[in-house]
């Protein structure tokens, strides 16, 4: 039986769901088929941190421009519009998890990880010629949000699950479920949910330890399961596990990709990693 009732706890946490005023707008306007490149640019330009971060995104190891990008307009041509939505989202989202920083939780590690697991899933869409791959990376960056809740919500229960997790090798998501009646996927999941964030990353986050639960957008949720795999086994930062967590091996098979690609997919984790944390972590 659960010890803590996990809508409550949600409910508690939905107010950290206000986006700035900027994102909407930016969203509007890149889904307005009337609305140009230049509209956008426009919107994007009023903040000059965002502005920063999309230009040094562009110049970054994910996109491989031949010259320098100087202009939010060659910005937005070598990123593309669809894709800015998520990357838009990820920046201001790691913003809005600031609150839950804190002598408890190591940040930087925690961001780390999160972003190795980001980094892996794009890799991974990439290698399969998937569209928008950016919307992996947003669901491998948010992927352990819910770890946050716990651990600040639930510290009592937090520092009772690591230790019982190191003294029997046993997964911190399975002790979660056996303590709470619940894991921090579905904690992240159902937080996703409520910030309206739509059900191809909600899915895969909720069902990233348990790819073969996911009745829907089942080869996202494998991605994001086997890039947290890697994410982990890199060390990249912390996933507050202190175990790399099991590989389902039907989440490779459903991915498709032949196992001699892993070597190149790891490659660009590193050349991409260091990049992307310059961009995404908070300061």
């Amino acid at each position: 039986m659960a010890v803590v009732d996990l809508e409550r706890l949600i409910d508690s946490e939905s107010q950290i769901a206000s986006m700035p005023a900027i994102v909407p707008r930016i969203n509007k306007a890149v889904d307005d088929p009337r609305s140009s490149m230049d509209a956008v640019g426009k919107i994007i330009t009023e903040d000059p941190a965002l502005s920063a971060r999309l230009l040094k995104l562009a110049n970054s190891a994910f996109y491989t421009s031949p010259f320098p990008v100087k202009t939010i307009s060659r910005a937005l041509t070598m990123i593309g519009t669809k894709q800015l939505k998520e990357l838009v989202t990820a920046i201001f989202t790691v913003k809005m998890c600031d609150k839950y920083a804190g002598k408890q939780i190591n940040m930087d590690a925690f961001w780390r990880h999160s972003i190795a697991c980001g980094v892996a899933a794009r890799v991974i869409a990439t290698a399969k010629r998937l569209i928008n791959t950016e919307r992996f990376y947003l669901a491998g960056l948010l992927h352990d949000v819910g770890h946050l809740i716990i651990f600040t919500k639930l510290l009592q229960h937090t520092e009772k699950l690591a230790a019982q997790s190191r003294e029997g090798k046993i997964p911190v998501y399975k002790l979660e479920r056996e303590l709470l009646g619940f894991d921090h996927a579905e904690v992240g999941g159902k937080l996703l949910k409520t910030w309206q964030l739509p059900p191809e990353l909600v899915i895969p986050v909720m069902n990233h330890h348990t790819p073969s639960k996911a009745d829907d957008f089942q080869l996202e949720t494998a991605i994001i399961h086997v890039a947290e795999v890697i994410a982990s086994s890199m060390l990249y930062g912390s996933a507050m596990e202190p175990h790399v967590p099991p590989f389902d091996k039907a989440a490779w098979e459903i991915i498709g990709t032949p196992l001699n690609t892993l070597p190149t997919i790891i490659e660009q984790v590193q050349i991409q990693f260091e990049d992307a944390v310059k961009i995404f972590a908070p300061k």
